[in-house]
């Protein structure tokens, strides 16, 4: 049987010893000297240090002569985990507990804020249109009319009822106005506009078309008439992330736009005042993601400043249908506004904000309930988490139509009725104004709202 072959000191281990040497070596010179001893010199430092190398009979290392590891399991390495000497290179693996993924948490539901404001019923008859007519350029600059109020037309939506046609292809009249107005309703920041009235279909579909075709040119949202049967579109815009949508109504036709509705087979183009209708369109809206409803209406001609028994039951029945504001529109009087309550499914209650006819934003009428009017501000919130609809602030800014003479024609602006004149304004007119502004705060009555 064969001696087995003495293994020699490994190389790590003589470095181990040569930096253990070194150590105490260096430990014997220093110690005395925190000992207050320093009579210990190098050179006796020094043997000492041979002394001990000499004991142990260490070899002589150059660089080869010291080991590195390596992770290759290539060469002469050893592949079971030790190295040359058979020492272990790497220690036992602790499996460590495995984290747990907190669930992430839903960011909460974001609140959105929004500004409407709506105004009257702007009708640019032949007086109105005269007015703006300069005879050197034979062009309508319609530019000035809403000087007196622009500052107070600021809102994440403007809308106004516009109770006129203009078709290029018709002469002007009453009911058929120059298109120029549309370059001062746009600077004046106006973007939806209502089309439903009593006289829209006076002078046919195609007129109604070109109308519509004329507003959606010049950048302007139209509601409250439709373009062909299958025309089922709503509009319903991001507001803040609110998305809300407008719809609009009107209660009767003329005499006239029911033959021309006939004749052209247009029942579908102007929706209708109907308590079932909107129901079946604010849930139609519903479906499509609406957050917030706002119903427009055009009321029949002869309203007075009192609402009636017929525009209370059905503002009641379109506030239980779902809608969150309800906007009436005529130029024939300026009505109160209200809050109304209705159930929601689920036994919650839904406060609906309805004004029953804002007045005249525009036109030549002259009688005391013609010449006032409101500009309407909103502040509307959303809660997405309790899906309900706020009113942050209510406020109005009070019209008066100002008319006055210029030359050979007559002159009209709508002007703030709660402020001081404008320049130029006879003292007859102030008193008319202060007079309307009078007018116009006895029809809101106790209605809790402030001036904007």
């Amino acid at each position: 049987m064969k001696r087995r072959k003495r293994r020699g000191v490994s190389p790590g281990t003589v470095l181990v010893i040569v930096i253990t040497a070194a150590t105490l070596a260096a430990s014997l010179r220093i110690i005395p000297r925190l000992a207050g001893d320093t009579t210990l010199r190098p050179d006796e430092a020094q043997k000492i240090a041979d002394s001990l190398t000499g004991y142990l009979h260490l070899p002589e290392l150059t660089l080869q002569d010291i080991p590195i590891l390596s992770f290759s399991n290539t060469g002469s390495q050893p592949t079971d985990g030790t190295d040359n000497a058979g020492m272990p290179l790497f220690s036992e693996a602790v499996e460590l507990p495995a984290q747990v993924t907190p669930e992430p948490t839903a960011a909460p539901p974001v609140i959105s804020s929004f500004r409407i404001l709506a105004a009257g019923t702007l009708t640019a008859d032949k007086p109105i249109l005269s007015s703006f007519y300069g005879q050197e350029s034979d062009t309508y600059d319609f530019s000035p009319l809403f000087s007196y109020i622009q500052s107070d037309i600021s809102a994440d939506v403007c809308l106004f009822t516009l109770k006129n046609l203009m078709d290029n292809k018709q002469k002007y009249s009453n009911l058929n106005t120059s298109s120029s107005l549309l370059s001062a309703v746009r600077d004046a920041r106006f973007d939806v506009i209502a089309l439903g009235h009593d006289k829209a279909m006076d002078l046919g579909l195609s007129s109604l078309k070109n109308t519509m075709a004329t507003l959606r040119d010049e950048g302007f949202s139209v509601i409250g008439a439709l373009s062909d049967p299958d025309d089922q579109s709503l509009l319903i815009l991001d507001l803040d992330g609110a998305q809300v949508a407008f719809l609009h109504y009107t209660q009767a036709v003329s005499s006239q736009g029911k033959k021309t509705i006939k004749r052209d087979n247009a029942e579908f183009a102007l929706p209708l005042l109907s308590a079932e209708r909107i129901e079946n369109d604010i849930a139609k809206a519903r479906q499509s993601g609406a957050n917030v409803v706002i119903v427009s209406l055009y009321w029949a001609s002869g309203i007075k400043s009192v609402v009636n028994k017929t525009q209370s039951t059905l503002v009641q029945q379109i506030a239980d249908a779902g809608a969150d504001v309800i906007l009436g529109a005529s130029d024939d009087a300026m009505q109160p506004i209200v809050f109304l309550q209705s159930e929601r499914p689920g036994g919650r209650t839904r406060q609906t904000l309805a004004v029953y006819s804002l007045g005249a934003l525009v036109t030549s009428k002259r009688g005391d309930t013609n010449i006032i009017s409101m500009l309407l501000h909103l502040d509307i919130r959303y809660d997405p988490s309790l899906d309900a609809v706020t009113f942050e602030q209510v406020s109005y800014s009070p019209l008066y139509i100002w008319r006055y003479r210029e030359g050979k024609s007559d002159q009209y602006r709508p002007v703030l009725a709660h402020t001081d004149p404008p320049e130029g304004m006879s003292k007859e007119q102030i008193i008319v104004m202060e007079r309307s502004f009078k007018r116009i705060q006895g029809i809101l009555g106790d209605f809790e709202i402030t001036i904007n």
